[in-house]
């Protein structure tokens, strides 16, 4: 036996936390858990109906196709009929039993071997019409997705749906290896959209390459493969972490390797269309066109996408160009940062100033420049300096969305003992802006920030009002948000928050 599952992949860090990827995976644990019970045991009641249409399959081939024969004759007729024995050839037995009781059941059904007043018939129409009203009260009936006969709802709905634990977790991991990053570089958005449009386009090719089939498809493999066929265009070269077991008798290996994405997951794809066309190794129903359509629209979605502009670089791609382009420069344009930074670690903030000054110049916007040169400032005393070019660090993170370096910033300074030497609008934007982000406790320290070390800013009773609203509303922290109302009411009585902080505190238990 081989088995082989994936860990992880190169494009693992991103901007912020992918907090839709968390809300999908979420959404599908809470189904799951709410629907498995009644799913399995309806369709346990199913399994059973079907035992007993399967039992009059074949008595309908017995007693009909040879009523007429004594038993030993009509066992030897049945064999005659499904060997060749002169030729000594049974290899193929079951499958032409199998055919042979499809063939008789088929003209049974159709009307075709008795009329519909036959006691076997009446049994038959009487144990369909209860199949057909136990699959139609069913969940699966309502909520998955079936090629014969689908309501659109089921589209979607369907991807919520799962058989089993097994079923649950493979798909969960899937999501949040490759839908964190999608996520990342696509939006919240656009990767919404990508998703359920990779479960519907997953859904319809099943459907359509199954027409006429009754056969429910549940699971959210499809917006999975989706999101693998997105990650494959976006990130060709990127390698997957592969964990391996190997299997053999009493020989047991297993280990770690990586795998490059343009071999591992066309791979995958091609193993899908091939189960799809009948080359599978089991008879599992597992519903492969789902799996090769999403992939395939997947791919074909992500392209589009990058074609038009829509996507961002990652971090690891940002972090790889900066890297790439400091190593090419190194002997030219970034010979002051490197000689500043050579400064810096012993402390020479005077003998690094002028180098960071002469590659700032050079290159304005370097966001290693800006940070360095805000620590040669701190390092000077030069609260000016360090606070101009803090500004324009705190801007471009503003505009880059790139959170990561607001917390570089407040780690300068922290290490030099002060706080952020920012105006205080921007500094409330920014507490505001990880509020936005659900980054909580990083929020309310902007927030505290300001307000202590700005008593007199217009902003601090509302940064004390907003750090309370959050320590309330999303970390149900009363206390601490009852003692900032309080340092509100006490501070600013009468600022007209204040008003509003007293009522709150009245009507807290």
């Amino acid at each position: 036996m081989f088995f082989v599952i994936p860990l992880g992949h190169e494009q693992s860090r991103m901007r912020r936390q992918p907090w839709f990827t968390y809300a999908l995976l979420a959404a599908n644990v809470l189904f799951f858990a709410l629907t498995i019970g009644t799913i399995l045991s309806q369709e346990e009641r199913i399994g059973l109906i079907e035992q007993e249409m399967n039992k009059l399959r074949l008595r309908v081939f017995t007693e009909l196709q040879y009523a007429d024969n004594p038993p030993a004759t009509a066992l030897h007729g049945v064999l005659d009929s499904i060997t060749d024995l002169e030729a000594h050839n049974a290899v193929d037995f079951k499958a032409k039993l199998q055919e042979k009781v499809t063939q008789v059941w088929d003209d049974f059904t159709a009307g075709r071997l008795v009329g519909d007043t036959h006691p076997l018939y009446r049994e038959y129409l009487g144990l369909n019409e209860t199949l057909r009203e136990a699959r139609a009260a069913s969940l699966l009936g309502e909520y998955a997705f079936t090629p014969a006969d689908h309501d659109p709802k089921t589209t979607v709905t369907y991807a919520f749906l799962h058989a089993g634990m097994l079923h649950l977790l493979g798909n969960l991991l899937i999501i949040y290896l490759a839908g964190a990053i999608i996520e990342d570089v696509l939006g919240a958005g656009l990767f919404l959209a990508f998703y359920f449009g990779g479960a519907i386009v997953a859904a319809l090719c099943q459907g359509a390459m199954h027409l006429g089939s009754t056969q429910p498809v549940i699971g959210a493999s499809g917006a999975a493969a989706a999101l693998m066929g997105g990650y494959l265009v976006r990130f060709f070269r990127s390698k997957i972490q592969m964990f391996w077991l190997l299997w053999i008798f009493v020989v047991v290996r297993w280990g770690k390797t990586w795998v490059p994405a343009f071999v591992l997951l066309p791979f995958w794809f091609a193993m899908q269309v091939l189960a799809g066309h009948g080359y599978g190794l089991d008879d599992a129903p597992i519903a492969y066109w789902a799996h090769a359509g999403g992939f395939a629209f997947g791919a074909g979605m992500m392209g589009t996408l990058m074609l038009v502009g829509l996507t961002k670089r990652s971090v690891v791609e940002l972090e790889k160009e900066s890297l790439d382009y400091m190593k090419a420069n190194v002997r030219t344009d970034y010979a002051p940062l490197h000689e500043a930074w050579r400064y810096l670690m012993g402390e020479r903030y005077a003998d690094a100033a002028p180098l960071i000054d002469e590659f700032l110049t050079a290159h304005p916007g370097n966001v290693e420049g800006l940070k360095t040169g805000v620590e040669i400032a701190l390092g000077l005393g030069d609260m000016e300096r360090a606070g101009e070019l803090a500004r324009q660090v705190l801007t471009l993170a503003e505009q880059t969305d790139n959170l990561g370096l607001v917390r570089d910033l407040r780690g300068i300074f922290a290490k030099q003992g002060r706080t952020l030497a920012v105006p205080d609008r921007q500094l409330f934007d920014l507490a505001k802006l990880f509020e936005d982000r659900m980054e909580i406790a990083e929020a309310v320290d902007l927030y505290d920030e300001l307000a202590r070390s700005r008593p007199d800013s217009p902003l601090a009773p509302k940064a004390l009002y907003q750090s309370a609203r959050v320590l309330r509303d999303y970390a149900n922290q009363n206390a601490d948000a009852a003692a900032r109302l309080q340092r509100l009411i006490d501070g600013y009585p009468e600022h007209p928050l204040a008003e509003d902080a007293r009522m709150r505190l009245a009507s807290s238990p």
